[in-house]
């Protein structure tokens, strides 16, 4: 699957776009978190909450890595990053990650975006694919987050219209 470098900036438009919305709507459902509820998990297998809100925008670095290296290494080598015990810490790292994702895609050439890049097991995909797929990884996990929300007491923000909590 090939696409032409003038095409890969269009893509990439569209999905940063999307990723703008969705960041937005993702830190608001981080900030619907109880302060002191962070490390809440509804079970004992599953990530924390703060551990997990980390998780999504960590995993944009992941993938920023691999557009811009051309290359998959697996994820979890080196340091292991320690969630903010404060909300508005999280919030902040949050952003910050995301700010760095931006910057480093768009610095990304039409000609990079387009270059194809083997994920092992699976196949070859243009670069810019990769933005979708850390677009769909943050939808993913922010759905899991809104459920904590739930369980841990909190208010569910709108994600894609109202809510109970917000009619």
């Amino acid at each position: 699957m090939s696409i032409d470098p003038e095409k890969a900036v269009g893509v990439r438009a569209k999905l940063f776009g999307q990723l703008t919305s969705e960041n937005r709507t993702t830190l608001s459902v981080i900030e619907h978190a109880l302060d002191d509820k962070l490390d809440f998990t509804p079970h004992p297998k599953l990530r924390p909450f703060g551990p997990l809100a980390l998780h999504i925008y960590q995993t944009g670095i992941w993938f920023v890595n691999i557009m811009e290296s051309g290359k998959v290494e697996p994820s979890g080598t080196g340091k292991k990053s320690v969630s903010p015990r404060k909300k508005n810490d999280l919030i902040a790292r949050c952003e910050g990650l995301n700010r760095e994702v931006a910057n480093r895609v768009n610095a990304l050439t039409p000609e990079s975006l387009a270059r194809l890049i083997e994920f092992p097991g699976v196949g070859p995909f243009p670069t810019v694919t990769y933005l979708g797929w850390h677009v769909n990884h943050m939808i993913h996990h922010r759905g899991q987050l809104t459920v904590y929300l739930r369980l841990m007491g909190a208010k569910v923000p709108p994600v894609y219209g109202p809510t109970l909590d917000y009619p």
